[in-house]
């Protein structure tokens, strides 16, 4: 008897030394109902990995730009080129220079759309009809909704313009000789302070009382004129001071002259 159970006691541990090494090896183990156990041969276990769902959050940004107002004989802003960039406005470019028109009120409406979640400068280069600079307005804005929007206005690029004097002579002294010559002082206004600053000064402008002299590009600003007009004998006859508001391309001040003495 204590032979017997030695052997099968040997049996059983070799039965679950096989079964081990079969289950190392990546087998699979069936048991039928009669109990005999059948080693089925398979594939190790394959362990499966899938990418990360994307996290990136996406938006759009709602542009309405709106041109400038034509002033004097500044040109209209028909149309824009559209320039995005993201991070800063020297950052990789998101859109491409894009051209865009105006409608007829002078609006754009423009959706930017599938732009990831951060910061973003938008440049817009206005154009008029025959494709020149003539309006410029740039933005930025963080985009952190699913929808952002954003109101930009262009401002004409012109800084400076001439000044056109309209000259008005007194007539009623008969003897007096028309004005043959200007001398004329320019001070700039501080629009803050008030303080006057010369810009120029001119000497023996030559009037033919028909043209009217100009002060060539001149830069936008607060004026103040100190104008006197001489005889074709050089002798002062008449003068004028007065301020003006300089903001066109092309400005005309009127020039009331008054007797000198």
């Amino acid at each position: 008897m204590k032979k017997h159970a030695r052997k099968h006691l040997v049996k059983m541990t070799f039965a679950i030394l096989t079964i081990s090494s079969l289950l190392v090896a990546g087998c699979e183990l069936r048991s039928y109902p009669d109990g005999s156990m059948v080693v089925v041969e398979g594939p190790g276990p394959v362990v499966v990995t899938s990418p990360p769902a994307s996290t990136q959050l996406l938006g759009t940004i709602a542009v309405t730009a709106y041109a400038p107002i034509a002033l004097g004989s500044s040109t209209d802003t028909v149309s824009t080129l559209v320039t995005v960039r993201s991070g800063s406005a020297f950052g990789p470019m998101v859109l491409d220079p894009t051209t865009f028109t105006f409608d007829a009120d002078g609006l754009l409406s423009l959706d930017i759309v599938d732009l990831p979640y951060g910061y973003y400068d938008i440049e817009l280069v206005g154009l008029d009809s025959m494709g020149s600079n003539v309006s410029y307005a740039a933005g930025g804005l963080t985009l952190n909704e699913p929808m952002e929007a954003m109101s930009l206005t262009l401002e004409q690029n012109q800084f400076s313009g001439d000044v056109y004097l309209d000259i008005t002579e007194p007539t009623w002294d008969p003897l007096m000789h028309p004005v043959h010559t200007l001398d004329y002082t320019l001070w700039d206004r501080d629009t803050i302070t008030g303080e006057l600053m010369l810009v120029e000064q001119a000497i023996g402008v030559f009037y033919d009382g028909i043209s009217m002299p100009m002060i060539a590009d001149l830069s936008f600003g607060q004026y103040r004129l100190d104008v006197q007009g001489y005889d074709v004998f050089g002798l002062q006859t008449v003068a004028y001071v007065g301020d003006f508001e300089h903001v066109d391309v092309d400005t005309l001040v009127s020039i009331d002259f008054w007797y000198s003495w």
